[in-house]
């Protein structure tokens, strides 16, 4: 036998707390208690008068109640929990020598557009150069 005070090698004991449910056995109990006092009524067991029926569910509630006071408990719903370690650094691995991957390329910036007043400037350049390139005079404007 393991006392408390003895450690187990390599593993460890976890305590529980043994929940124990009367009153769900004695509902139970009434239950199965009213139906085992029709089945004794139907099959002639037992008259069918109120004290023998009242008598056998109160003795079987009891029965049911004693039953979850002393039976054995149910195995715990879920999983025993563990202490988690944090895990030591992994080894280098053979493919920690590549370099990141590279970087996604990026569209172009347009060239900003001039300001609203320099379209006129700009108009009447491109008609000079034009006019110049074909051979033609420009046109003279009212403005001189």
């Amino acid at each position: 036998m393991n006392d408390a005070a003895t450690p187990m090698s390599g593993t460890m004991e976890i305590q529980t707390e043994i929940k124990r449910h009367p009153i769900r056995g004695f509902l139970w109990g009434t239950i199965t208690g009213i139906g085992l006092a029709l089945v004794l009524v139907v099959t002639k067991v037992i008259t069918l008068s109120i004290p023998a029926i009242v008598i056998t569910i109160i003795v079987v509630a009891l029965l049911a109640t004693l039953w979850g006071l002393v039976g054995p408990a149910k195995k715990a719903g879920g999983p025993v929990p563990v202490t988690i370690t944090p895990s030591p650094t992994p080894p280098a691995s053979r493919f920690d020598d590549f370099e990141a991957p590279p970087q996604p390329r990026v569209a172009p910036v347009p060239e900003p557009v001039e300001a609203p007043g320099d379209e006129t400037a700009a108009a009447d350049d491109a008609t000079e150069a034009r006019s110049v390139e074909d051979g033609v005079e420009p046109a003279a404007s009212d403005e001189d």
